[in-house]
């Protein structure tokens, strides 16, 4: 999708099998989406690997269906690239690294919404050029499994959009940690929250939330 111009692929259903990469946003200037509402996308190939913006810029916006992959999964791969997964439902698996960012001036945005989501990986990279982002809902938000290191830096993004949360979320589940996100920004009405990182048990838990008092008026 977005070789070498603009395209978009809308999959509702059926499955779709792939033995070679998967390109969306493949070359420089180009701009691909997929957008997945339900069935199934795999990547069956060990030498595969998946690229949502690999030059250009792509996006995949999954809100139901099964994306996996055999091998890597790279958001934002090359400098002057973007790519954004939207995860609202569904599942993704990947079987080897889930890497969010690769070169410099690379932009990565990976976002969680709600808890309809099944999200799992061999090992987590979000590097610098790196934005995650938990959208929560008023029973939490989906975690990222990690089976082995999740590694951390980056940005990392706390919405909750339409009701007051006041729990504690693990957000992201891992064998082991390295890192931490550089930055964390709430959104309002959230004014602030707690991160806590645990090595440990490999775990970082949103909690403490805390929000804006009054009334928020957007100035455009």
């Amino acid at each position: 999708m977005g070789y070498n111009g603009t395209g978009t692929v809308w999959q509702s259903g059926g499955d779709v099998t792939l033995k070679k990469y998967l390109f969306i946003g493949r070359s420089s200037g180009s701009s691909g989406a997929y957008v997945m509402t339900g069935g199934a996308l795999s990547l069956t190939n060990a030498d595969n690997h998946g690229y949502v913006g690999e030059y250009g810029k792509g996006s995949l916006l999954q809100s139901n269906g099964a994306v996996r992959v055999r091998n890597w999964l790279t958001v934002s791969r090359r400098s002057g690239s973007s790519g954004v997964y939207r995860l609202a439902g569904g599942s993704l698996a990947v079987e080897a690294n889930l890497q969010l960012g690769e070169e410099a001036n690379s932009k990565a945005r990976f976002e969680i919404v709600g808890t309809n989501a099944v999200i799992a990986s061999k090992t987590f990279v979000a590097t610098t050029h790196a934005t995650v982002r938990f959208e929560i809902a008023d029973g939490g938000v989906s975690k990222i499994a990690v089976q082995n290191q999740a590694t951390l830096a980056g940005t990392l993004e706390v919405a909750v959009p339409y009701k007051l949360y006041n729990g504690t979320l693990t957000v992201i589940d891992a064998g082991s940690l390295s890192g931490r996100f550089t930055a964390v920004v709430p959104v309002p009405p959230l004014r602030d929250v707690d991160v806590t990182y645990e090595t440990a048990t490999g775990n970082v838990i949103l909690s403490n939330f805390r929000y804006h008092v009054g009334t928020l008026i957007a100035v455009q």
